[in-house]
C-alpha cells in the first residue's frame, strides 16, 4: 500500500473503546469487529485528511522505542486489511 493513500472510515461505522481496545460496528449489522489498541488508534487516524505515511509518522513519535520501519509495515497491514472488510476506503 502506497504511503501517499489517505484513508478514510466507510459511512456509518461507529467504534467503541472497551478496557483499551476497540470494536467497531454499523448498527443494525451482526458483526462486530475487534481492535487491539494500535489497529484503534489507526482506525481513529484514518479521518481522510491524513496519508498512511503521516499516520506511521505519527505513530513513530509517538511510540520513539519501536522502529518507524516496523510501524509503517503494521500501519500498512492494518490499512489494508481494514481496508478489505470494508470499513475503511482509500481515499
Amino acid at each position: 500500500m502506497s504511503t501517499q493513500v489517505m484513508p478514510k472510515q466507510a459511512e456509518g461505522f461507529q467504534s467503541e473503546e472497551l478496557d483499551g481496545e476497540y470494536l467497531i460496528f454499523r448498527l443494525g449489522m451482526h458483526r462486530a469487529i475487534h481492535l487491539n489498541q494500535t489497529a484503534g488508534i489507526v482506525w481513529r487516524l484514518c479521518d481522510g485528511t491524513r496519508s498512511a505515511g503521516e499516520i506511521s509518522q505519527l505513530l513513530a513519535t509517538e511510540y520513539p522505542a519501536d522502529s518507524a520501519q516496523d510501524i509503517s509495515r503494521d500501519v500498512s497491514e492494518i490499512i489494508g486489511r481494514l481496508t478489505e472488510i470494508g470499513v475503511l476506503h482509500p481515499a
